[in-house]
């Protein structure tokens, strides 16, 4: 087994095994040692005790026991433990010739004979004595440099030990550590340098790249997350403000190309699409449509605005398939028009761009039902406030001047008892009352006057058919305005205009042809009706109670008139006046 790939809790187990082993065995070595030395003191001590022997065998005092003493050397030298030790140590050799020594010449000889070999033999016993200290030395020193050699050993094996513990504990722990406080500050990009060992740091450190990468890959998930729901909510927050600027300027603005251009440029913007057309009908109830068209390459053939650039972007990419869909602008009572929008066919919406289209749809519906129902509204209150003024008029001065010329008719039965002059007088009086009656009844037939449903057009031709045929011919129509210019308050002035201008052709003029055209030309519409009947002076016709009114009503639109004509030539009526402000 490779050492390298040792796990890490047995490698500790493995440090202090081997250190508790080198500490025992150099204690146990030391213990031995040390018993030794302590039994070669003994052994010193007993060798020692012969040499004192042999010196008090030899006193005058000692005679009496000089036997004894000789029997406790001849002991001592025959110790066992003595032999032993000196077979142990190599002093056998001279432990014998001790021995011989003894026998020869102190044990077997007389006192006189042991004084004269005492010196030897304590010099020999001297000798052996050093032998013994000399060879405990040795062994001092041998143990000492056995716990010397321990005690390196220890240190090599310790810092051995700690070393590798450091680079393959301490250190990758340290390591571990600062990869989990830089994951705690959500810094993921620190790796653990996963080494070639296989021990438990290296898989923790491996599981721990594993795990900062899944959280890495959880962490840039969830802002993702987090970013896609800030941009889907800033995205709705726009569609929103959106939505709220085009319905202020749908109900405070007139449809234009200068309102409604910024604000389909940004739901072209929003959403993506390539070109929006608005189609608007002309609540006059005319075949004319309101376009307004914005995204396209070019200028609409219908703009006639050419410093205008609103409705269209010439630097715009030019896309080959185009598809289209078609939203209508209609509610459950009125259909207003609808919107086309044109889009790259390649691409799809997405539903919010889908809804965003539709909401914008539904407030232009809702801006158009609402101003649909004031013009209407308008037109209810305005005829019955003169249905109101025409049925006062006809219960009080029509009713007086009817009763006037009843009185006068009586009068002018019973002539005999009036003067001629009193007779002039009351036939002027009657001349009078019918032209005022006259007036009178044209004035409620005016107030009285109804349009059909919403519609100026249809009103229109209907006064056009009922003097067809009072006057016998066809008047040449032409009807040029363009939708949405006109309003209810303008169409009503307008329609009396016309009735009495066409009234007063089929009363005075015998005109056999008759034309009758509306247009429109820098903001301002025009009305032309032009006849050859007989004609009359204008300067002496001014005065005409029909023309007065034809200027009253010309007065409240804010416009201009006149007319040419002279006896025999025909008569030639022009009208001008500003479109209305609003759509």
């Amino acid at each position: 087994m490779n050492f390298l790939n040792i796990s890490i809790t047995k490698k500790i187990s493995f440090f202090i095994l081997m250190l508790c082993i080198i500490s025992i065995s150099g204690m146990m070595i030391s213990l031995v040692i040390v018993d030794n030395i302590q039994g070669r003191t003994h052994i010193v001590n007993q060798i020692g005790s012969i040499r004192m022997l042999i010196y008090k065998s030899i006193s005058p005092a000692e005679n009496k026991i000089f036997s004894e003493n000789v029997s406790i050397i001849k002991s001592r030298l025959n110790d066992p433990k003595i032999k032993e030790y000196m077979i142990e140590s190599g002093l056998n050799r001279e432990h014998n010739e001790l021995i011989n020594f003894f026998h020869t010449k102190i044990e077997s000889g007389n006192i006189n004979s042991i004084k004269l070999n005492a010196e030897e033999f304590v010099e020999k016993t001297n000798i052996l004595i050093d032998k013994v200290e000399q060879n405990t030395e040795n062994n001092i020193k041998s143990l000492e440099n056995i716990q010397k050699c321990f005690t390196v050993l220890v240190i090599i094996f310790g810092i051995y030990a700690v070393s590798n513990l450091y680079s393959r504990l301490f250190k990758p722990w340290m390591a571990l550590l600062n990869i989990s406080r830089s994951i705690k500050s959500g810094d993921f990009s620190k790796r653990f340098i996963v080494q070639k060992n296989k021990d438990e740091m290296n898989e923790l450190g491996d599981s721990i790249n594993l795990m900062s990468d899944s959280l890495k890959e959880t962490y840039v998930n969830l802002e993702n997350i987090v970013y896609q729901k800030t941009e889907a909510l800033n995205q709705k927050n726009k569609y929103l403000d959106f939505l709220y600027r085009a319905c202020k300027k749908f109900n405070n603005e007139k449809y234009s190309c200068d309102m409604l251009a910024p604000l389909t440029q940004e739901l072209i913007e929003l959403t993506g699409i390539h070109k929006v057309t608005i189609l608007i009908k002309d609540y006059q109830e005319s075949d004319n449509t309101q376009i307004f068209d914005f995204g396209a390459l070019n200028r609409p053939v219908f703009c006639k605005n050419l410093s205008c650039n609103l409705c269209f972007d010439d630097g715009k990419t030019f896309i080959e398939n185009l598809s289209e869909f078609n939203i209508n602008l209609k509610d459950s009572s009125n259909d207003y028009g609808e919107i086309i929008i044109s889009k790259n066919s390649k691409h799809s919406l997405n539903i919010e761009n889908e809804q965003l289209i539709i909401a914008f749809s539904e407030l232009l519906t809702q801006s158009l039902s609402t101003f649909y129902k004031v013009q209407q509204d308008q037109q209810i209150l305005i005829l019955k406030e003169r249905n109101t003024i025409a049925r006062e008029l006809h219960d009080s001065i029509a009713q007086s001047l009817s009763c006037l010329k009843i009185k006068l008719s009586i009068l002018q039965m019973d002539l005999s008892n009036l003067t001629k002059e009193q007779t002039s007088i009351i036939e002027e009086m009657r001349e009078e009352v019918n032209v005022a009656y006259s007036q009178l009844r044209e004035l409620l037939t005016t107030f009285r006057l109804k349009l059909d449903g919403l519609g100026f057009l249809p009103a229109l031709e209907n006064t056009i058919m009922d003097y067809n045929k009072k006057i016998g011919t066809q008047i040449r129509f032409s009807y040029e305005l363009p939708a949405n210019t006109i309003s209810i308050h303008q169409s009503i002035h307008l329609i009396q205009i016309i009735r009495e201008l066409l009234n007063n052709v089929y009363k005075h003029a015998k005109a056999s042809n008759v034309t009758l055209n509306l247009s429109i030309k820098d903001n301002n519409i025009f009305l032309v009706i032009i006849d050859d009947g007989y004609g009359f002076s204008t300067s002496q016709e001014s005065s005409r109670y029909g023309l007065k009114i034809i200027g009253d009503r010309t007065q409240s639109l804010s416009g201009k008139w006149n007319i040419i004509s002279s006896p025999g030539q025909g008569t030639q009526f022009y009208l001008t006046f500003p479109i209305y402000s609003r759509v």
